[in-house]
């Protein structure tokens, strides 16, 4: 699925439009039931592990780093079940199809958004904002340009965003130095 270009409205042809939008929002309705199926079935299969993990840890406890003199609590039990490599598994797997499931509900809301979208823009079309003024507009190419400065925008913001945590990080490992001038490295040759 392409989230982006199918939220995308084409100005010029809003009849198609409105004729794929139903198409459309059931095709997101249904990839959004899967997910939420997939989800619900990780979680289970979380609950299922946890549960097996448990039992295990109870039956062998030696097994698991307990001893005679120092008998399982329900919290270095609870803890040794989350170390287990079945239950980081089970977890990773559940953390990973509620991620898919939520990602795809909000594609499912931008999908109706898109719908009240093309009404609005069906009723400024009815009302004559869309008539031909004096001088032509290009909606299709003044809303491509926003796009793409938006893009842009986003594509600078990331790029901040990943400097400034870069920058953070070496100022956290670097040792604050008592010298006023830095020291200089000298290569051999």
């Amino acid at each position: 699925m392409d989230y982006e270009k199918d939220l995308q409205i084409d100005p010029d042809a809003l009849d198609t439009e409105f004729l794929a939008q139903p198409g459309l929002y059931f095709r997101y309705a249904k990839e959004s039931t899967l997910a939420k199926d997939s989800y619900s079935r990780a979680k289970e299969n979380l609950e299922t592990v946890r549960a097996e993990q448990d039992q295990a840890i109870r039956q062998d406890p030696t097994k698991y780093g307990f001893t005679a003199e120092k008998k399982p609590t329900e919290a270095s039990i609870n803890a040794a079940i989350l170390q287990t490599i079945e239950y980081k598994d089970a977890n990773e797997a559940y953390m990973k199809a509620k991620y898919e499931a939520d990602l795809i509900q909000a594609a499912v809301m931008a999908i109706d958004q898109k719908k009240s979208s093309l009404e609005h823009l069906s009723r400024l079309t009815i009302a004559g904002y869309c008539a031909m003024p004096s001088e032509p507009r290009d909606l299709a190419g003044e809303w491509k340009s926003r796009l793409e400065s938006r893009k842009e925008e986003r594509s600078t913001d990331t790029r901040c965003a990943i400097k400034d945590a870069l920058n953070k990080g070496r100022e956290e490992v670097q040792p604050e130095s008592t010298e006023t001038e830095p020291r200089r490295r000298h290569r051999e040759v």
